[in-house]
């Protein structure tokens, strides 16, 4: 069998670490409570969640694959301070993918086989 296209790598490790955005990890939000790779029929969840969406690949210096995507947040109809929980959520998903970035992330993924991403 052929090996995992990387797109789809690179995807199910965001989500993996995506998952990782929880309060009780030091986050502001627990976006990582649901994190898809999937768009979602209904555009209005029940709880908060997360969309990982891939729109691009280049490679890059040592190894590292440079990503470009989307990552939405969608939030409940009615839900209270939603503009700051946006906020907070997005701040969040900056400090994760800034972690990703770094020189640790990238020697991890790489010694797993699995692409450094960011």
């Amino acid at each position: 069998m052929a090996e995992e296209a990387i797109a789809l790598k690179i995807v199910n490790q965001l989500k993996t670490e995506l998952a990782r955005v929880r309060v009780a990890n030091g986050f502001h939000t627990d976006f990582g409570a649901d994190v898809r790779t999937e768009l979602s029929e209904t555009p209005i969840p029940a709880a908060a969640r997360c969309t990982v969406v891939l729109l691009g690949l280049q490679a890059a210096e040592d190894n590292v694959v440079a990503v470009e995507g989307v990552i939405e947040i969608a939030l409940p109809s009615g839900q209270a301070n939603a503009m700051a929980t946006i906020y907070r959520g997005a701040d969040d998903i900056e400090r994760l993918l800034a972690e990703m970035g770094s020189p640790r992330w990238r020697r991890a993924g790489a010694a797993s086989s699995a692409p450094g991403s960011r």
